[in-house]
């Protein structure tokens, strides 16, 4: 899963720091405090660990964008290492 926009502890803009929550994020506790975590967008049984891959491109252009999924879309045709691994042990 890919993301694509920014996110803001503050999405209704109470701080007047401008309204670019484009994707949600969630606050998790941390060793100093919170910080933000994607996780939970792919957390299908709520145990905190994520069931898929997941990444963000906060910032990022159009052109960027366009450049990343072709990338991931590339990949995606290309045997997995781990895959193989997995039918070599079914063996």
């Amino acid at each position: 899963m890919l993301l694509v926009g920014d996110a803001t502890f503050d999405p209704r803009n109470f701080l007047q720091k401008g309204d670019f929550d484009f994707t949600p994020t969630k606050l998790i506790d941390a060793a100093q405090g919170e910080t933000s975590s994607d996780g939970w967008f792919v957390d299908g049984d709520g145990d905190g660990l994520p069931e898929l891959a997941i990444g963000a491109s906060r910032r990022a252009r159009p052109p960027q964008v366009q450049a990343v999924v072709q990338k991931t879309l590339d990949y995606a045709g290309k045997d997995d290492l781990g895959a193989r691994l997995v039918r070599d042990r079914r063996r």
